[in-house]
């Protein structure tokens, strides 16, 4: 059904209004180009589809400034690559909210990293307001308006797109500059402003955006009670697995799910016979890839025990627990003290990796400078018992002066 948009545009100087404007050819491409580059920023956004292929499908590319929003149509022949590659311009701000998955493709087809971004999803996580919040709740706030719902089962590669999928698709990338600086205002000149800013800053860092086998393993068994040894096999199917969903054109979960990796991992079958027995392991895989996966766990099982790759912590004892908890609340109230959601400072993990740290008389904390200068810094002082941390309440913790 084809709903009309979610409400008028109000007039405000970084809300561009008018209807959005299709583009499928090469001079609407320029036409943005030049507006783009003459306001040296742009609010940037996409509608993909993940979840039949490898590489995400592009199937529309929201681009805005404070004058004009444009709906950039790859399937009707329109060539993004001249906005892929502004993206990654280090002179010119692109304007985000969430945009890690958004600016994948730019670092993977541009052969650079984006630069220059500014994710409002991130800074709102500095001014005193949830991190993560969607861009719903942020226009309601900062730009007056009641977005309407996501349109979660759309399916973008369809064509024609009704007007409500253009408005909605439009509404993602129009409001982002009133947004912006109704979050920069928040977080005035302050410490927050120059933490915010570098927390927005490691979305350029390229290995953000690169395949990393070792530390897709670790979040994946994140809380989990894995081996070295087992450890390493995992790592060794994730690579086997990423290369059955590039030559199989699938994302990877759906070539092999996550838990029959570790399952893999944990029993370390030495046969064909028992891959054909592990539950939820597809026999026509195990026909055409058996032997990779077999290959990947003899590895592993063959590797010298000082080889192997170290558990990130090691298990918790009651006592553990109990103090990590407590070390994660006080990094929680510490962070809401300055303002800060610690969710996008730092998480429980994190901290215990600091607690054990301390425990082992190692250094300890976060290595980003912000991060350290945040709470690792506080925190680790804290933890060798050379300070003492303090907190009041008035509608949340506040520091309390010595």
């Amino acid at each position: 059904m084809d709903l009309p948009p979610s409400g008028p545009v109000p007039e405000h100087p970084l809300i561009p209004g008018g209807e959005p404007v299709v583009i499928t050819d090469r001079e609407g491409i320029r036409t943005i180009e030049e507006e783009i580059r003459r306001h040296r920023v742009f609010a940037f956004d996409t509608e993909f589809i993940g979840e039949s292929s490898y590489d995400a499908q592009i199937c529309l590319v929201q681009v805005a400034t404070p004058s004009n929003v444009w709906l950039i149509d790859p399937l009707l022949g329109a060539d993004f690559a001249p906005i892929r590659d502004l993206v990654a311009d280090p002179d010119i701000r692109t304007i985000v909210h969430a945009g890690q998955q958004d600016l994948e493709p730019v670092a993977r087809l541009a052969g650079r990293p984006p630069a220059s971004i500014i994710d409002t999803q991130i800074l709102a996580g500095f001014a005193r307001l949830p991190y993560p919040i969607n861009l719903r709740e942020l226009a309601g706030r900062f730009a007056g308006v009641r977005l309407g719902k996501a349109f979660t089962f759309t399916r973008w590669d369809a064509r024609p797109l009704a007007r409500s999928h253009l408005a909605y698709a439009a509404d993602d990338v129009r409001y982002l500059f009133a947004i912006e600086q109704g979050l920069m205002d928040e977080i005035g000149q302050t410490d927050q402003r120059g933490w915010a800013l570098a927390a927005c800053a490691e979305l350029e860092q390229p290995q953000r955006y690169r395949f990393d086998a070792a530390s897709r393993a670790r979040r994946l068994i994140a809380g989990r009670r894995l081996s070295g040894r087992a450890l390493a096999a995992l790592i060794g199917l994730i690579e086997v697995r990423e290369t059955i969903a590039q030559q199989e054109n699938v994302p990877p979960r759906t070539a092999l799910r996550d838990d029959v990796l570790v399952r893999l991992a944990k029993d370390l079958p030495k046969s064909e016979a028992q891959l054909v027995a592990t539950r939820g392991l597809p026999r026509p895989v195990v026909q055409r890839y058996g032997a990779r996966l077999l290959d990947a766990i003899a590895r592993a099982v063959a590797t010298p025990s000082a080889q192997l790759p170290e558990r990130e912590l090691p298990d918790e004892r009651p006592v553990d627990r109990v103090r990590i908890d407590a070390l994660w609340a006080l990094c929680c109230a510490w962070c809401h003290a300055h303002g800060v959601d610690p969710a996008v400072v730092a998480s429980r993990r994190e901290a215990a990796g600091w607690y054990f740290a301390a425990c082992s008389g190692e250094a300890s904390g976060p290595a980003e400078p912000w991060r350290r200068e945040l709470l690792g810094e506080p925190i680790a002082a804290f933890l060798r018992g050379d300070r003492t941390l303090g907190f009041t309440w008035a509608d949340g913790p506040r520091v309390r002066s010595p």
